[in-house]
């Protein structure tokens, strides 16, 4: 009878999770009435083979001092510490948390090393300091807040564990909405890239690929209007999830005109390792609701999951004359998808979905896992459905590269409600050390002090190494 008990709970878990999975999108039909190419692709595969088998780790490392403060829209929004001053913590002034050089240090990086995992997928990624930030020079002024990212990717490489950069949904917001105060965006953006090829013609041997926004397509919370409220909304038409591909396409553009501007340039536009892939997440949700029907009765279907999104950036990216002369998106982009979805699924989606859509587009999952708690799920039963997403996702096979878990750690110390905040594999084990942040340069702000929190291995821990070891 008790082992009945544990079978119904996890099926009732299982269930749980599937009700709070996207809606299915609507019908293919209706995607072209709205003016989006629905054809297959036949572009050939790029070289991706150095980063195979991809075995990826979500990681937002934040202390669990992190302060929660109401938003103008009543949500519970994660603010840093005065000396945190914003979310990056990849970054040389908190190596207790990555690194392991320290006194103290936590060693995120080795223990992920040990878990298997050879990617990583972080989130936030400041303006860089001298000499790679736009003027004046960082570490000049009292409140010059810009961050040193390589001691961090030097670590990476020490662990053999590739890394996307990101371009933030804060930058490309600032993109869309047109914003010139202080810095330009561009400029921003540009000594990002800077940073990353230390001002030479070869990148960081850790970097992996540029990654422009966070499901951006789906974000109309960053409007056109400056100084718009960050809340998640969905996009009412086609024409606003095309303008937020189109922003994309325009920040591809500027990262390859730093590019070529420093050096980098390929003439046969083969990817290598000096041009970095690009990619731009995006999820499962559905199409925007323009009068459409979700079966319009030609028998072609529903619309797939993630490939009308897909199509917008093709489209966007093709649209630049740009980008279409480089052949960016046969020739350098890589998708990536978002999903929550359990493991039967995510296996019919990678095996045929994707490529019956877009042929030898190289393709990864850059999140996958379980909302514990929407619901009353137990961390057991989170492990249950992430062994089953690996298991679902399988290895590389064709044009399919492997998958990212969402996430290393618990979001609770800077977000509220029963989703995000506890998707981790680790959660806070309530001790901590404290740590210096380094004064570098001198009179850098912030500074003071942060914590190292001891964390927690929670049971999706060992979903994860029993599949990737």
């Amino acid at each position: 009878m008790k082992k009945l008990m544990q079978i119904l709970s996890v099926a009732v878990f299982l269930m749980l999770i599937l009700s709070f999975s996207p809606v299915q999108p609507v019908g293919v039909s209706s995607l072209q009435g709205a003016g989006v190419d629905t054809g297959m692709d036949s572009e050939l595969a790029q070289d991706v083979s150095h980063l195979l088998p991809l075995r990826g780790m979500s990681y937002t490392p934040h202390p669990s001092d992190q302060l929660n403060v109401l938003d103008g829209e009543g949500e519970t929004k994660g603010k840093p510490k005065w000396n945190y001053f914003d979310s990056d913590f990849t970054n040389e002034s908190f190596p207790g948390l990555w690194g392991t050089a320290v006194a103290d240090a936590r060693g995120d990086l080795q223990k992920m090393r040990d878990l298997g995992v050879n990617f990583l997928h972080p989130y936030d990624w400041s303006v860089p300091g001298s000499p790679y930030g736009p003027p004046p020079e960082p570490g000049n002024g009292p409140n010059d807040y810009r961050r040193n990212h390589i001691p961090f990717l030097d670590e990476c490489d020490k662990q053999g564990i590739k890394c996307m950069i990101p371009i933030s949904n804060y930058f490309v917001g600032r993109v869309k909405r047109g914003e010139t105060d202080t810095f330009l965006p561009k400029d921003q953006i540009q000594a990002i890239v800077a940073e990353i090829f230390r001002g030479g013609t070869k990148p960081h041997p850790a970097a992996a690929m540029w990654a422009i926004g966070n499901e951006f397509i789906t974000q109309v919370t960053l409007r056109d209007e400056p100084n718009a409220v960050l809340r998640v909304e969905w996009p009412e038409t086609i024409a606003e999830a095309r303008r937020n591909a189109e922003v994309i396409a325009t920040i591809a553009q500027w990262i390859i005109e730093k590019e070529e501007a420093l050096g980098v340039t390929n003439d046969n536009h083969q990817m290598d390792n000096d041009q970095l892939p690009i990619t731009a997440t995006v999820n499962f949700g559905e199409l925007p609701r323009e009068g459409f029907t979700a079966n319009d009765g030609t028998g072609v279907g529903q619309n797939p999951p993630a490939i009308w999104q897909i199509q917008l950036l093709k489209e966007a990216f093709q649209a630049n004359a740009f980008l279409k002369a480089r052949k960016v998106w046969e020739e350098r982009f890589i998708a990536s998808v978002q999903t929550f979805n359990g493991g039967p699924f995510l296996k019919n989606w990678i095996v045929n979905t994707f490529p019956e859509r877009f042929g030898s587009v190289p393709f990864f999952i850059s999140e996958l896992g379980a909302n514990i708690l929407s619901g009353g799920g137990t961390e057991e039963q989170q492990a249950v459905w992430v062994a089953g997403q690996l298991a679902g996702a399988g290895e590389p096979n064709g044009n399919f590269m492997g998958s990212c878990v969402f996430q290393w750690l618990n979001q609770t110390a800077r977000k509220t409600g029963a989703a995000e905040p506890f998707f981790g594999i680790h959660r806070y084990a309530g001790a901590f050390k404290e740590a210096t942040i380094p004064d570098i340069p001198p009179g850098y702000i912030p500074g003071g002090t942060y914590l190292i929190d001891g964390l927690h291995e929670k049971p999706s821990y060992n979903s994860v190494r029993d599949a990737w070891n």
